[in-house]
């Protein structure tokens, strides 16, 4: 009998213990064995949920602890993936750390992301990459971090409001299926769908007064900034991002870009509302991923360096 580690979050530990039965959309939909989901490869087992499920979101969201790891020991099943190599697990961890360091806000952690991708995107083989060098640049940005030229140079990135523009008229393909009160929804969603029908110059319009909401909220969104953490690590450890290859490099631009409309549909609704709790917060994002898990997202022609539109979405 082989034995391989099995990996619980406590935001599965924590919805074991505190919900019996969820009712929301996602799980009346799905049925029995949802939102649970275990991820298997050769010589490791990962414990999930679905953020689609409103309760799960809470517990994945809304709990600065929800990623502290319980290990046991599993027999080993058949229907598993393949090894995860020991490039792809440092990888992994060394995202993890720049995520929750404290000094670093979520768009500086996708920032150092960026940084790594960038280095593993200029080699031959994009398969592989040594381990050693991996320590070495995860100890060179820690040194930057430390001596406060990391934040520097992040604010000394490009502002490119065309990417945001074009991407804000593709979310005017979202349907959103969000539990509010009836003239709340139905604002928030004239809102949403008529951006895709905008002018060009009305859309650059509509971007500035979103940004402007998002300045008049920043004390709201620092407070809630370890919540797109969250959604960060979600994604690491849930689908074992980034893996080798350039696939990595588009699915960090697809990240910048959830997190991109996730942080638009927040603000679409803050433009009517003075106030997001956090349970609000939470069911905007689950309805979110289960639209996303359900629809054809479109996504933006784009010819540009995807690092450098992931990083100019943000």
């Amino acid at each position: 009998m082989e034995l391989i580690e099995n990996y619980q979050p406590e935001y599965v530990k924590s919805f074991k213990e505190n919900n019996n039965k969820c009712l929301c959309q996602a799980c009346k939909k799905e049925g029995n064995g949802f939102p649970f989901v275990t991820l298997r490869w050769k010589n490791q087992q990962r414990e999930s949920l679905s953020l689609s499920c409103q309760a799960a979101a809470k517990e994945i969201l809304l709990n600065p602890k929800a990623f502290i790891l319980h290990t046991t020991v599993v027999e080993v099943v058949n229907n598993f993936n393949d090894q995860i190599s020991n490039e792809v697990e440092m990888l992994n961890q060394i995202f993890i750390n720049n995520v929750i360091d404290e000094s670093l806000s979520y768009r500086e952690s996708l920032y150092s992301m960026s940084l790594l991708l960038n280095k593993i995107q200029r080699r031959d083989n994009l398969n592989h990459f040594d381990v050693q060098e991996l320590i070495s640049t995860s100890e060179e940005l820690a040194g930057l971090i430390s001596a406060g030229e990391f934040k520097k140079h992040f604010k000394d990135l490009p502002d490119i409001p065309e990417f945001r523009q074009r991407l804000l008229v593709a979310m005017g393909n979202i349907r959103l299926d969000i539990d509010l009160p009836s003239v709340q929804k139905m604002s928030f969603m004239l809102k949403l769908s008529e951006l895709n029908i905008l002018s060009r110059e009305r859309i650059t319009e509509r971007l500035i007064e979103l940004e402007e909401v998002a300045k008049n909220n920043i004390d709201l969104f620092d407070n809630v900034d370890y919540i797109f953490k969250n959604i960060v690590i979600y994604k690491i450890y849930h689908h074992n991002f980034p893996d080798l290859g350039q696939q990595s490099i588009t699915a960090f631009q697809h990240l910048c870009e959830e997190l991109f409309e996730i942080k638009m549909l927040l603000l679409i609704y803050l433009s009517d509302n003075t106030e997001l709790d956090f349970d609000v917060l939470s069911r905007f994002i689950s309805s979110y991923y289960r639209w996303s898990e359900q629809s054809a997202k479109p996504v933006p022609i784009n010819d540009e360096d995807e690092l450098l539109y992931g990083l100019a979405v943000l």
